[in-house]
């Protein structure tokens, strides 16, 4: 491991950026982020430009755009970037990473000379993923990718599983290391020389690494909250919230003001710890659909922390379906299309009134075993039960947990 002590001079101190929110400017930059490829160029400009005035919110819409937006947006990300910003040493770092997995190269000639000053992080790296061959033999990473039962089966014991868990987490020595080496980098300001292009690929590995491993560990459990654990809710059927949403009868004349009844009970919910919502805007059959974007912070702990790794999740993706009858097979589709790798991760909620039919709740056992897609769908009731529990002061995850429990155990 490369020893800190001979790093020479301490390096310049970056300065904490302090945020002053302006709610007119975040909500222009949202209805930007909503609309064409030429209003977002706008938006990256004006959140990069004007951080300070932005609230945190604002980084995960650049996060975004470096992972899943289109070519365009992606090389005028990258000129912006190179341009030394005066942006939060993490959020420069996360989008670096993001746009190096991008394969077009005009991007990678703009940031490939960004990252001259962290040779001593990829000795480490090397020095870490030597050991990691060492700890952990090829046969479990086989395990693991190509069946997921036959992994459960191999942990089966007890005893076991706990040797596992054991050696797995023997890498946390020189994991801490690394980490010892990143704070130190960002105590540097923007880099102004060049890394060698196989640093990135190093860090892009660990990280690919650390999402590949803890995200298959985490799914060998069918929930966050143990059965036996479910709370009681309260007496919700009062609350105003429950008493428009049964005012409101479902139909497509009603569907705008149920999208914003439905942004209202989640926000009530689970922000915090989620991220207020951003939208994407479409219109499908002739129904202007708002689909609401909960991003996970970076730090987030308990279920959405659970969420985040067994589902690669950046965000929870929300479709409110004002539906008179149960949902059919082809509204699990439609919500999919914005899941996947590159994108915002594999974890949805649908929200409708009545359910899914037989069809739907086919498609949504198909979407998770064949595609590692979670859709958990929400009911009026089950709405009405989340109230219940956030009044009762209990987590109102409760409720999605056991949608996929009781999705995986029926399969």
């Amino acid at each position: 491991m490369a020893n800190q002590d001979n790093c020479g001079e301490e390096p310049e101190r970056r300065p904490i950026i302090e945020r002053r929110p302006n709610p007119d400017l975040w909500k222009k930059v949202q209805e930007q982020y909503s609309d064409t490829d030429k209003d977002k160029l706008q938006m990256m400009e004006t959140v990069i430009s004007r951080i300070r005035e932005l609230p945190e919110e604002a980084d995960h819409l650049l996060i975004s755009i470096s992972k899943a937006g289109s070519l365009r947006l992606k090389r005028r990300l990258a000129v912006l970037l190179a341009s030394k910003p005066s942006i939060p040493w993490g959020l420069w770092l996360d989008l670096l990473q993001n746009l190096g997995e991008e394969n077009d190269p005009q991007v990678k000639e703009t940031i490939d000379p960004l990252l001259q000053p962290y040779r001593q992080l990829a000795e480490s790296i090397k020095e870490w993923q030597e050991r990691v061959v060492g700890f952990i033999p090829k046969e479990f990473f086989t395990r693991i990718a190509d069946e997921q039962v036959a992994l459960q089966k191999a942990l089966a014991p007890i005893d076991e599983i706990q040797r596992s868990i054991q050696t797995f987490f023997q890498l946390n020595l020189p994991t801490e290391q690394i980490r010892k080496n990143l704070e130190s980098l960002a105590r540097i300001q923007i880099p102004r020389v060049q890394l060698p292009r196989g640093v990135l690929d190093s860090i892009g590995l660990v990280s690919r690494y650390h999402n590949f491993t803890y995200g298959n560990i985490a799914r060998l459990s069918p929930s966050y909250y143990p059965p036996e654990e479910e709370p009681h809710p309260a007496k919700a059927s009062e609350h105003p919230l429950i008493l428009q949403l049964r005012g409101l009868p479902p139909g497509q004349e009603t569907w705008p003001e149920y999208q914003r009844l439905c942004q209202d009970m989640l926000s009530f919910c689970f922000v915090p710890p989620l991220l207020e919502p951003v939208y994407e805007e479409s219109t499908t059959g002739g129904i202007h659909r708002r689909d609401m974007i909960y991003h996970i912070p970076h730090d987030a702990s308990g279920f959405w922390a659970y969420v985040k790794t067994a589902h690669s999740a950046l965000a929870v993706i929300v479709d409110a379906k004002n539906y008179t009858g149960i949902l059919p097979k082809d509204q699990i589709v439609i919500t999919s299309k914005y899941f996947g790798p590159k994108k915002l991760g594999n974890f949805g909620i649908i929200i409708c009134r009545k359910g899914l039919d037989d069809s739907g709740n086919k498609e949504q056992a198909d979407r998770w075993v064949h595609h590692d897609e979670m859709i958990v769908c929400l009911t009026d009731d089950d709405l009405e039960e989340m109230v219940g529990l956030k009044l009762a002061g209990h987590d109102a995850e409760y409720v999605v947990d056991r949608k996929i429990r009781e999705l995986r155990s029926a399969l």
